[in-house]
Protein backbone atom coordinates (compact mmCIF):
# COMPACT_ATOMS: atom_id res chain seq x y z
CA UNK A 1 0.00 0.00 0.00
CA UNK A 2 1.23 3.32 -0.84
CA UNK A 3 0.52 6.44 0.99
CA UNK A 4 -2.51 7.54 2.94
CA UNK A 5 -6.11 7.91 2.97
CA UNK A 6 -8.20 10.80 1.93
CA UNK A 7 -10.85 10.52 4.50
CA UNK A 8 -14.39 10.19 4.79
CA UNK A 9 -15.53 13.60 5.27
CA UNK A 10 -13.76 14.36 1.61
CA UNK A 11 -15.45 11.78 -0.16
CA UNK A 12 -18.69 12.18 1.45
CA UNK A 13 -18.68 15.85 0.27
CA UNK A 14 -17.82 15.53 -3.39
CA UNK A 15 -20.18 13.13 -3.37
CA UNK A 16 -22.35 15.32 -2.36
CA UNK A 17 -21.85 17.96 -4.60
CA UNK A 18 -19.24 16.68 -7.87
CA UNK A 19 -16.23 18.29 -9.18
CA UNK A 20 -17.10 19.79 -12.74
CA UNK A 21 -15.60 16.45 -14.58
CA UNK A 22 -14.58 18.18 -17.97
CA UNK A 23 -12.08 17.67 -20.91
CA UNK A 24 -8.38 19.45 -20.08
CA UNK A 25 -6.36 19.20 -23.40
CA UNK A 26 -3.01 19.85 -21.67
CA UNK A 27 -3.90 16.35 -19.60
CA UNK A 28 -3.64 14.59 -23.01
CA UNK A 29 -0.77 12.43 -23.60
CA UNK A 30 -0.22 13.58 -27.06
CA UNK A 31 0.46 17.08 -25.53
CA UNK A 32 2.65 15.56 -22.65
CA UNK A 33 4.79 13.12 -24.87
CA UNK A 34 5.27 16.66 -27.72
CA UNK A 35 6.80 18.41 -24.29
CA UNK A 36 8.59 14.83 -23.05
CA UNK A 37 9.79 14.56 -26.57
CA UNK A 38 11.15 18.53 -26.38
CA UNK A 39 13.25 18.11 -23.57
CA UNK A 40 14.85 15.09 -24.28
CA UNK A 41 13.32 12.07 -23.10
CA UNK A 42 11.43 9.26 -25.38
CA UNK A 43 8.11 8.89 -23.70
CA UNK A 44 5.59 5.90 -25.35
CA UNK A 45 3.74 6.24 -28.14
CA UNK A 46 0.59 7.27 -27.22
CA UNK A 47 -1.46 4.85 -29.27
CA UNK A 48 0.06 2.46 -27.58
CA UNK A 49 0.42 2.80 -24.03
CA UNK A 50 -0.95 2.78 -20.51
CA UNK A 51 -2.88 5.94 -18.95
CA UNK A 52 -3.58 6.34 -15.15
CA UNK A 53 -6.40 9.73 -14.20
CA UNK A 54 -5.95 10.10 -10.38
CA UNK A 55 -8.98 12.26 -8.87
CA UNK A 56 -11.08 11.23 -12.44
CA UNK A 57 -14.71 12.33 -11.46
CA UNK A 58 -17.05 11.57 -13.37
CA UNK A 59 -14.96 10.68 -16.29
CA UNK A 60 -15.38 13.51 -18.71
CA UNK A 61 -11.81 14.21 -18.97
CA UNK A 62 -10.32 10.24 -19.56
CA UNK A 63 -12.99 8.99 -21.19
CA UNK A 64 -12.66 11.75 -24.60
CA UNK A 65 -8.89 10.39 -24.14
CA UNK A 66 -9.90 6.48 -24.24
CA UNK A 67 -12.14 7.39 -27.60
CA UNK A 68 -9.22 8.53 -29.59
CA UNK A 69 -6.42 6.17 -28.02
CA UNK A 70 -8.08 3.25 -28.97
CA UNK A 71 -4.89 0.90 -28.86
CA UNK A 72 -4.16 2.27 -25.23
CA UNK A 73 -5.42 0.81 -22.19
CA UNK A 74 -7.30 3.90 -19.83
CA UNK A 75 -7.58 3.55 -15.76
CA UNK A 76 -9.42 6.29 -13.96
CA UNK A 77 -9.22 6.23 -9.70
CA UNK A 78 -11.43 8.40 -7.83
CA UNK A 79 -12.74 8.20 -4.34
CA UNK A 80 -15.83 8.97 -4.82
CA UNK A 81 -18.62 6.26 -5.47
CA UNK A 82 -21.03 8.88 -7.12
CA UNK A 83 -18.63 9.82 -9.61
CA UNK A 84 -17.56 6.56 -10.63
CA UNK A 85 -20.71 5.12 -11.06
CA UNK A 86 -21.27 8.46 -13.21
CA UNK A 87 -18.15 7.37 -15.03
CA UNK A 88 -19.06 3.78 -15.63
CA UNK A 89 -22.44 4.70 -16.69
CA UNK A 90 -21.13 7.64 -19.48
CA UNK A 91 -18.58 4.72 -20.50
CA UNK A 92 -21.29 2.04 -20.92
CA UNK A 93 -22.99 3.75 -23.59
CA UNK A 94 -20.28 4.40 -25.56
CA UNK A 95 -18.04 2.00 -27.75
CA UNK A 96 -15.03 1.85 -25.93
CA UNK A 97 -12.99 -1.67 -24.42
CA UNK A 98 -10.10 0.14 -23.27
CA UNK A 99 -11.15 2.06 -20.44
CA UNK A 100 -11.80 1.11 -16.67
CA UNK A 101 -13.46 2.80 -13.85
CA UNK A 102 -12.41 1.93 -9.97
CA UNK A 103 -13.59 3.48 -6.97
CA UNK A 104 -10.32 3.54 -4.60
CA UNK A 105 -8.74 5.44 -1.77
CA UNK A 106 -5.63 6.80 -2.99
CA UNK A 107 -4.26 4.68 0.01
CA UNK A 108 -5.28 2.00 -2.39
CA UNK A 109 -2.64 2.52 -4.89
CA UNK A 110 -0.13 -0.68 -5.16
CA UNK A 111 1.98 -1.96 -7.72
CA UNK A 112 -0.80 -4.35 -8.70
CA UNK A 113 -2.04 -1.97 -10.83
CA UNK A 114 1.22 -2.01 -12.52
CA UNK A 115 3.17 0.96 -14.61
CA UNK A 116 1.41 3.87 -16.63
CA UNK A 117 3.05 5.86 -19.34
CA UNK A 118 1.02 9.03 -18.35
CA UNK A 119 -0.63 9.49 -15.14
CA UNK A 120 -2.59 12.30 -14.98
CA UNK A 121 -3.52 14.17 -11.38
CA UNK A 122 -5.52 16.90 -12.22
CA UNK A 123 -7.49 19.64 -9.09
CA UNK A 124 -6.52 17.07 -5.91
CA UNK A 125 -3.32 17.94 -5.03
CA UNK A 126 -3.86 20.98 -3.28
CA UNK A 127 -7.32 19.61 -2.28
CA UNK A 128 -5.49 16.88 0.03
CA UNK A 129 -3.67 17.28 3.08
CA UNK A 130 0.17 17.29 3.05
CA UNK A 131 0.41 13.71 4.39
CA UNK A 132 -1.69 12.62 1.15
CA UNK A 133 0.00 15.16 -1.20
CA UNK A 134 3.39 12.77 0.15
CA UNK A 135 1.45 9.36 -0.78
CA UNK A 136 0.22 10.91 -4.65
CA UNK A 137 4.14 11.73 -5.34
CA UNK A 138 5.54 8.03 -3.75
CA UNK A 139 2.56 6.56 -5.79
CA UNK A 140 3.42 8.27 -8.85
CA UNK A 141 7.43 7.23 -8.44
CA UNK A 142 6.17 3.46 -7.64
CA UNK A 143 3.64 3.39 -10.96
CA UNK A 144 5.33 5.77 -13.21
CA UNK A 145 7.02 4.03 -15.78
CA UNK A 146 10.92 4.27 -16.70
CA UNK A 147 10.26 7.00 -19.64
CA UNK A 148 6.99 8.03 -17.91
CA UNK A 149 5.50 11.33 -17.89
CA UNK A 150 3.23 12.73 -15.14
CA UNK A 151 0.89 15.58 -14.66
CA UNK A 152 0.01 17.76 -11.49
CA UNK A 153 -2.00 20.43 -11.42
CA UNK A 154 -2.32 22.27 -7.97
CA UNK A 155 -2.70 25.95 -6.24
CA UNK A 156 0.55 27.99 -5.74
CA UNK A 157 2.09 30.48 -3.26
CA UNK A 158 2.09 34.07 -4.30
CA UNK A 159 -1.01 34.25 -5.62
CA UNK A 160 -2.82 32.01 -3.31
CA UNK A 161 -2.10 34.48 -0.69
CA UNK A 162 -4.05 36.70 -2.15
CA UNK A 163 -6.84 34.28 -2.97
CA UNK A 164 -6.42 33.27 0.41
CA UNK A 165 -8.39 36.71 1.41
CA UNK A 166 -11.44 35.97 -0.33
CA UNK A 167 -11.47 32.22 0.26
CA UNK A 168 -11.06 32.91 4.23
CA UNK A 169 -13.65 35.47 4.23
CA UNK A 170 -16.02 33.07 2.54
CA UNK A 171 -15.48 31.01 4.65
CA UNK A 172 -16.33 33.39 7.50
CA UNK A 173 -19.61 34.39 5.72
CA UNK A 174 -21.20 31.13 5.14
CA UNK A 175 -19.71 29.85 8.72
CA UNK A 176 -23.36 30.22 10.43
CA UNK A 177 -24.85 27.38 7.74
CA UNK A 178 -24.36 23.51 7.51
CA UNK A 179 -25.94 23.51 3.52
CA UNK A 180 -23.91 23.32 1.27
CA UNK A 181 -26.11 24.70 -1.65
CA UNK A 182 -26.77 27.69 0.78
CA UNK A 183 -23.31 28.25 1.20
CA UNK A 184 -22.33 28.89 -2.19
CA UNK A 185 -25.27 30.83 -3.15
CA UNK A 186 -24.62 33.44 -0.06
CA UNK A 187 -20.71 32.92 -1.24
CA UNK A 188 -21.32 33.71 -4.74
CA UNK A 189 -23.60 36.44 -3.68
CA UNK A 190 -21.38 37.93 -1.25
CA UNK A 191 -18.62 37.97 -3.94
CA UNK A 192 -20.74 39.36 -6.65
CA UNK A 193 -21.68 42.39 -4.19
CA UNK A 194 -18.33 43.51 -2.89
CA UNK A 195 -16.50 42.81 -6.61
CA UNK A 196 -19.02 45.39 -7.60
CA UNK A 197 -18.45 48.30 -5.04
CA UNK A 198 -14.81 47.40 -3.30
CA UNK A 199 -12.83 49.10 -5.93
CA UNK A 200 -14.25 52.45 -5.95
CA UNK A 201 -13.11 52.45 -1.74
CA UNK A 202 -10.55 49.58 -1.73
CA UNK A 203 -8.69 49.48 -4.65
CA UNK A 204 -6.25 47.00 -4.38
CA UNK A 205 -8.72 44.40 -2.32
CA UNK A 206 -11.73 44.88 -5.02
CA UNK A 207 -9.16 43.80 -7.83
CA UNK A 208 -8.68 40.91 -6.05
CA UNK A 209 -12.45 40.27 -5.26
CA UNK A 210 -12.74 41.01 -8.84
CA UNK A 211 -10.51 38.51 -10.35
CA UNK A 212 -12.15 35.73 -7.94
CA UNK A 213 -15.75 37.01 -9.34
CA UNK A 214 -14.53 36.31 -12.91
CA UNK A 215 -13.57 32.95 -12.00
CA UNK A 216 -16.89 31.82 -10.33
CA UNK A 217 -19.29 34.02 -12.13
CA UNK A 218 -20.13 31.10 -14.84
CA UNK A 219 -19.01 28.42 -13.30
CA UNK A 220 -20.57 25.43 -11.79
CA UNK A 221 -20.95 25.00 -7.54
CA UNK A 222 -18.79 22.05 -8.00
CA UNK A 223 -15.90 24.24 -8.74
CA UNK A 224 -16.85 27.06 -5.81
CA UNK A 225 -17.61 24.43 -3.37
CA UNK A 226 -14.41 22.83 -3.86
CA UNK A 227 -11.86 25.10 -4.52
CA UNK A 228 -13.08 28.05 -2.30
CA UNK A 229 -15.08 26.57 0.42
CA UNK A 230 -13.35 22.93 0.89
CA UNK A 231 -12.02 22.31 3.95
CA UNK A 232 -8.56 21.62 2.56
CA UNK A 233 -6.66 23.53 0.36
CA UNK A 234 -2.56 23.37 0.32
CA UNK A 235 -1.27 25.78 -2.05
CA UNK A 236 2.24 25.45 -2.35
CA UNK A 237 5.23 27.38 -3.87
CA UNK A 238 7.22 26.30 -7.05
CA UNK A 239 10.24 25.36 -5.64
CA UNK A 240 8.68 23.35 -2.60
CA UNK A 241 6.86 21.01 -4.74
CA UNK A 242 10.06 20.22 -6.72
CA UNK A 243 11.72 19.81 -3.83
CA UNK A 244 9.16 17.36 -2.51
CA UNK A 245 9.13 15.86 -6.06
CA UNK A 246 12.57 14.99 -5.86
CA UNK A 247 12.54 13.47 -2.54
CA UNK A 248 9.97 10.47 -3.54
CA UNK A 249 13.31 10.22 -7.12
CA UNK A 250 10.89 12.25 -9.60
CA UNK A 251 12.38 15.50 -11.16
CA UNK A 252 10.31 18.83 -13.00
CA UNK A 253 10.59 17.93 -16.65
CA UNK A 254 8.38 20.90 -18.08
CA UNK A 255 4.82 23.41 -17.40
CA UNK A 256 2.47 21.62 -19.53
CA UNK A 257 1.58 25.33 -20.40
CA UNK A 258 4.84 26.78 -22.02
CA UNK A 259 2.86 30.04 -21.94
CA UNK A 260 2.49 32.15 -18.93
CA UNK A 261 -0.57 34.90 -19.26
CA UNK A 262 1.00 37.24 -17.05
CA UNK A 263 3.04 39.76 -18.50
CA UNK A 264 6.74 40.39 -17.12
CA UNK A 265 8.77 42.95 -19.03
CA UNK A 266 12.50 41.55 -20.15
CA UNK A 267 14.44 44.69 -18.55
CA UNK A 268 13.09 43.97 -15.02
CA UNK A 269 13.35 40.09 -15.28
CA UNK A 270 17.28 40.23 -16.23
CA UNK A 271 17.67 42.73 -13.12
CA UNK A 272 15.87 40.79 -10.79
CA UNK A 273 17.31 37.15 -11.45
CA UNK A 274 20.95 38.87 -12.21
CA UNK A 275 23.65 35.82 -11.91
CA UNK A 276 20.79 33.52 -12.04
CA UNK A 277 21.14 30.33 -14.12
CA UNK A 278 19.10 27.53 -12.08
CA UNK A 279 15.79 26.78 -14.03
CA UNK A 280 13.97 25.99 -11.26
CA UNK A 281 15.26 29.16 -9.39
CA UNK A 282 14.31 31.20 -12.37
CA UNK A 283 10.61 30.00 -12.70
CA UNK A 284 10.16 30.77 -8.88
CA UNK A 285 11.59 34.35 -9.38
CA UNK A 286 8.82 34.02 -12.24
CA UNK A 287 6.27 33.33 -10.13
CA UNK A 288 6.71 36.10 -7.56
CA UNK A 289 7.11 38.41 -10.04
CA UNK A 290 3.77 37.42 -12.11
CA UNK A 291 2.06 36.35 -8.55
CA UNK A 292 0.99 32.88 -9.83
CA UNK A 293 -1.73 31.06 -8.59
CA UNK A 294 -1.98 28.12 -10.29
CA UNK A 295 0.60 25.53 -12.11
CA UNK A 296 0.72 22.59 -14.35
CA UNK A 297 3.69 20.67 -13.97
CA UNK A 298 5.27 17.91 -15.51
CA UNK A 299 7.57 15.12 -13.75
CA UNK A 300 9.79 12.16 -15.09
CA UNK A 301 11.55 9.51 -13.08
CA UNK A 302 14.76 10.92 -11.35
CA UNK A 303 17.25 9.15 -13.63
CA UNK A 304 15.85 10.06 -16.88
CA UNK A 305 18.54 12.56 -18.22
CA UNK A 306 16.45 15.51 -18.78
CA UNK A 307 17.52 19.16 -21.16
CA UNK A 308 15.03 21.63 -20.93
CA UNK A 309 16.52 23.85 -23.40
CA UNK A 310 14.14 23.50 -26.34
CA UNK A 311 16.30 22.35 -28.94
CA UNK A 312 14.90 23.02 -33.04
CA UNK A 313 16.59 20.18 -33.77
CA UNK A 314 13.58 17.93 -31.67
CA UNK A 315 10.84 19.00 -33.71
CA UNK A 316 11.63 16.99 -36.69
CA UNK A 317 9.85 14.44 -35.28
CA UNK A 318 6.56 16.00 -34.78
CA UNK A 319 3.12 17.13 -36.13
CA UNK A 320 2.42 20.33 -36.45
CA UNK A 321 -1.84 22.19 -36.37
CA UNK A 322 -2.85 25.53 -35.88
CA UNK A 323 -6.04 27.33 -35.53
CA UNK A 324 -4.49 30.40 -36.69
CA UNK A 325 -6.08 32.48 -40.11
CA UNK A 326 -4.28 34.11 -42.57
CA UNK A 327 -5.29 37.48 -43.67
CA UNK A 328 -7.77 37.93 -46.52
CA UNK A 329 -5.57 39.68 -48.68
CA UNK A 330 -2.38 38.53 -47.42
CA UNK A 331 0.49 39.96 -48.78
CA UNK A 332 3.22 37.93 -51.16
CA UNK A 333 5.02 35.49 -48.82
CA UNK A 334 8.14 36.15 -50.83
CA UNK A 335 8.09 39.79 -49.44
CA UNK A 336 9.92 40.87 -46.29
CA UNK A 337 6.54 42.70 -45.04
CA UNK A 338 4.96 41.43 -41.71
CA UNK A 339 2.07 39.33 -42.41
CA UNK A 340 -0.73 39.12 -39.45
CA UNK A 341 -2.49 35.86 -38.54
CA UNK A 342 -5.53 36.04 -36.38
CA UNK A 343 -6.13 33.24 -33.89
CA UNK A 344 -8.69 32.49 -31.33
CA UNK A 345 -9.71 34.86 -29.00
CA UNK A 346 -7.43 37.91 -29.06
CA UNK A 347 -4.29 36.29 -30.37
CA UNK A 348 -2.23 36.62 -32.93
CA UNK A 349 0.76 36.22 -34.90
CA UNK A 350 2.54 38.23 -37.14
CA UNK A 351 6.56 37.47 -38.90
CA UNK A 352 7.98 38.67 -41.65
CA UNK A 353 10.19 36.27 -42.41
CA UNK A 354 9.14 34.30 -45.83
CA UNK A 355 9.15 30.12 -45.32
CA UNK A 356 7.52 31.16 -41.99
CA UNK A 357 4.52 32.78 -43.73
CA UNK A 358 4.70 29.60 -46.28
CA UNK A 359 4.66 27.60 -43.39
CA UNK A 360 1.85 29.19 -41.73
CA UNK A 361 -0.17 29.85 -44.58
CA UNK A 362 -0.35 25.76 -45.13
CA UNK A 363 -1.09 24.73 -41.75
CA UNK A 364 -3.99 27.60 -41.92
CA UNK A 365 -5.10 25.72 -45.30
CA UNK A 366 -5.07 22.55 -43.99
CA UNK A 367 -6.53 22.79 -40.65
CA UNK A 368 -7.85 21.06 -38.68
CA UNK A 369 -5.28 18.06 -40.18
CA UNK A 370 -1.79 17.79 -38.16
CA UNK A 371 1.07 17.93 -40.40
CA UNK A 372 4.67 16.29 -40.79
CA UNK A 373 7.66 18.22 -40.55
CA UNK A 374 8.80 17.11 -43.66
CA UNK A 375 5.85 18.08 -45.07
CA UNK A 376 5.54 21.55 -43.74
CA UNK A 377 8.70 22.33 -45.09
CA UNK A 378 8.43 21.21 -48.35
CA UNK A 379 5.09 22.70 -48.57
CA UNK A 380 6.26 25.72 -47.48
CA UNK A 381 9.26 26.21 -50.26
CA UNK A 382 6.76 24.69 -52.65
CA UNK A 383 4.70 27.58 -51.84
CA UNK A 384 7.61 30.16 -52.10
CA UNK A 385 8.77 28.72 -55.29
CA UNK A 386 5.11 29.10 -57.19
CA UNK A 387 5.07 32.60 -55.45
CA UNK A 388 8.24 33.77 -57.36
CA UNK A 389 9.09 31.22 -60.11
CA UNK A 390 12.04 33.65 -61.38
CA UNK A 391 13.83 33.52 -58.02
CA UNK A 392 17.13 32.20 -58.06
CA UNK A 393 18.00 28.70 -55.93
CA UNK A 394 18.77 29.36 -52.82
CA UNK A 395 21.99 27.93 -51.31
CA UNK A 396 22.22 25.17 -48.90
CA UNK A 397 23.73 27.59 -46.21
CA UNK A 398 20.43 30.15 -46.82
CA UNK A 399 18.49 27.29 -46.95
CA UNK A 400 19.65 26.04 -43.72
CA UNK A 401 19.36 29.58 -42.31
CA UNK A 402 15.84 29.56 -42.84
CA UNK A 403 15.29 26.25 -41.98
CA UNK A 404 16.38 26.57 -38.57
CA UNK A 405 14.41 30.48 -38.16
CA UNK A 406 11.44 28.51 -38.77
CA UNK A 407 11.67 26.21 -36.29
CA UNK A 408 12.11 29.27 -33.90
CA UNK A 409 9.26 30.77 -34.79
CA UNK A 410 7.64 27.38 -34.55
CA UNK A 411 8.56 27.47 -30.78
CA UNK A 412 7.88 30.42 -30.29
CA UNK A 413 4.53 30.17 -31.50
CA UNK A 414 3.87 27.20 -29.37
CA UNK A 415 5.47 28.98 -26.24
CA UNK A 416 2.58 32.11 -26.71
CA UNK A 417 -0.05 29.47 -26.95
CA UNK A 418 -1.23 25.90 -27.84
CA UNK A 419 -4.37 27.84 -29.32
CA UNK A 420 -1.81 29.44 -31.38
CA UNK A 421 0.10 26.92 -32.28
CA UNK A 422 0.10 22.75 -31.55
CA UNK A 423 2.49 20.29 -31.46
CA UNK A 424 1.79 16.31 -31.77
CA UNK A 425 3.32 13.08 -32.04
CA UNK A 426 -0.10 11.40 -33.32
CA UNK A 427 -2.78 12.31 -35.65
CA UNK A 428 -6.34 11.35 -34.46
CA UNK A 429 -8.88 9.99 -36.44
CA UNK A 430 -11.30 12.49 -37.85
CA UNK A 431 -12.18 13.42 -41.20
CA UNK A 432 -12.65 16.70 -43.21
CA UNK A 433 -14.88 15.48 -46.32
CA UNK A 434 -18.58 15.67 -44.98
CA UNK A 435 -20.20 12.40 -46.54
CA UNK A 436 -23.39 11.60 -47.82
CA UNK A 437 -24.58 10.66 -44.05
CA UNK A 438 -21.96 12.53 -41.47
CA UNK A 439 -20.86 10.66 -38.55
CA UNK A 440 -19.67 12.90 -35.77
CA UNK A 441 -17.64 11.62 -32.63
CA UNK A 442 -19.71 9.44 -30.11
CA UNK A 443 -18.27 10.87 -27.68
CA UNK A 444 -19.82 14.23 -28.62
CA UNK A 445 -22.77 13.04 -29.78
CA UNK A 446 -23.46 11.79 -25.97
CA UNK A 447 -22.09 14.76 -24.24
CA UNK A 448 -24.84 16.64 -27.02
CA UNK A 449 -27.12 15.21 -24.74
CA UNK A 450 -26.36 16.91 -21.66
CA UNK A 451 -25.19 20.61 -20.65
CA UNK A 452 -21.51 19.33 -20.73
CA UNK A 453 -18.56 21.02 -23.51
CA UNK A 454 -18.49 19.15 -26.71
CA UNK A 455 -14.89 17.50 -27.43
CA UNK A 456 -13.12 17.47 -30.30
CA UNK A 457 -10.75 14.54 -31.17
CA UNK A 458 -7.94 16.66 -30.70
CA UNK A 459 -9.40 16.85 -26.63
CA UNK A 460 -10.19 20.33 -26.97
CA UNK A 461 -13.83 21.90 -26.02
CA UNK A 462 -15.51 23.35 -28.60
CA UNK A 463 -18.29 26.01 -28.56
CA UNK A 464 -21.71 25.34 -29.84
CA UNK A 465 -24.80 27.21 -29.99
CA UNK A 466 -27.86 25.29 -29.46
CA UNK A 467 -28.73 24.32 -32.98
CA UNK A 468 -25.68 22.37 -33.87
CA UNK A 469 -25.31 20.64 -30.30
CA UNK A 470 -29.07 19.13 -31.68
CA UNK A 471 -27.97 18.03 -35.03
CA UNK A 472 -24.76 16.35 -33.45
CA UNK A 473 -27.25 14.01 -32.15
CA UNK A 474 -28.60 13.09 -35.29
CA UNK A 475 -24.99 12.64 -36.90
CA UNK A 476 -24.85 8.77 -36.44
CA UNK A 477 -23.49 7.57 -39.83
CA UNK A 478 -27.56 6.75 -40.94
CA UNK A 479 -29.04 10.32 -41.42
CA UNK A 480 -28.75 11.95 -44.74
CA UNK A 481 -28.24 15.23 -45.27
CA UNK A 482 -32.19 15.13 -46.80
CA UNK A 483 -33.08 13.73 -43.36
CA UNK A 484 -31.01 16.20 -41.83
CA UNK A 485 -33.08 18.89 -43.15
CA UNK A 486 -36.17 17.62 -42.44
CA UNK A 487 -35.28 16.98 -38.69
CA UNK A 488 -34.41 20.80 -38.89
CA UNK A 489 -38.04 21.51 -40.38
CA UNK A 490 -39.94 19.63 -37.25
CA UNK A 491 -37.98 21.54 -34.74
CA UNK A 492 -39.09 24.64 -36.27
CA UNK A 493 -42.51 23.10 -36.52
CA UNK A 494 -42.22 21.80 -33.16
CA UNK A 495 -41.41 25.42 -31.95
CA UNK A 496 -37.40 24.31 -30.56
CA UNK A 497 -35.91 26.39 -33.38
CA UNK A 498 -37.16 29.64 -35.23
CA UNK A 499 -36.21 30.82 -38.62
CA UNK A 500 -37.02 34.53 -39.53
CA UNK A 501 -36.49 36.51 -42.67
CA UNK A 502 -36.70 40.37 -41.92
CA UNK A 503 -38.06 39.47 -38.75
CA UNK A 504 -40.77 37.55 -39.53
CA UNK A 505 -40.98 33.54 -38.77
CA UNK A 506 -40.75 31.44 -41.33
CA UNK A 507 -43.66 28.67 -41.30
CA UNK A 508 -43.53 27.80 -44.90
CA UNK A 509 -42.55 24.12 -45.44
CA UNK A 510 -40.81 24.53 -48.10
CA UNK A 511 -39.72 28.18 -47.51
CA UNK A 512 -38.26 26.39 -44.21
CA UNK A 513 -35.93 24.04 -46.46
CA UNK A 514 -34.69 27.00 -48.46
CA UNK A 515 -33.74 28.60 -45.62
CA UNK A 516 -32.11 25.79 -43.76
CA UNK A 517 -30.51 23.66 -46.19
CA UNK A 518 -27.48 26.30 -46.75
CA UNK A 519 -27.34 26.80 -42.63
CA UNK A 520 -27.20 23.21 -42.29
CA UNK A 521 -24.35 22.43 -44.92
CA UNK A 522 -22.76 25.70 -42.98
CA UNK A 523 -23.08 23.50 -39.50
CA UNK A 524 -21.28 20.56 -41.05
CA UNK A 525 -18.30 22.13 -42.41
CA UNK A 526 -17.86 24.15 -39.05
CA UNK A 527 -18.16 20.55 -37.40
CA UNK A 528 -16.13 18.87 -39.91
CA UNK A 529 -13.55 21.94 -39.13
CA UNK A 530 -13.72 21.28 -35.62
CA UNK A 531 -12.04 18.22 -35.79
CA UNK A 532 -15.52 16.39 -34.81
CA UNK A 533 -16.32 13.82 -37.72
CA UNK A 534 -15.33 10.59 -38.03
CA UNK A 535 -15.25 7.73 -40.79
Amino acid sequence: MIGPGLGEASSDSYNRIPYPSYPYSQTHPDHLAALGILTGISPKPVNKCRILELGCASGGNLIPMAYTLPGSECLGIDFSKDAIDKAKDSASKLPLKNVAFLEMDFASLDRSLGQFDYIIAHGIFSWVSKEVQDGLLSACQELLAPNGIAYFSYNVYPGWHLYRVVRDFMFFHTRGSSDNKARIKSARSIIEYLSATMPAWQPLLGQIFSHVQGQIKNSQDGYVRHDFLEEVNEPIYFMEFVERANSHDLQYLANADLNTPAYVPGDVASTVMEGVDDDIEIEQYMDFLRSQFFRQTLLCRQELPVDRTIKPGRLTTLLFSSQLTAPPTHTDPISTEVMEFEGPGDLSAGTAHPLTKAALIHLTTVYPRAVPYKELLDEAWRTLARADADAPNIDDEQSSKDTEILKHNLIRFYSQSIDMMRFHTFSPGFVTEISDKPQASPVARLQAQSDLPITNLYHQNVTMDQFPRDLLGYLDGRHSHQDLLEIAVESVNQGLLEVAVNGAPVKDPQQLRENLAPVLESQLKVMANAALLVA
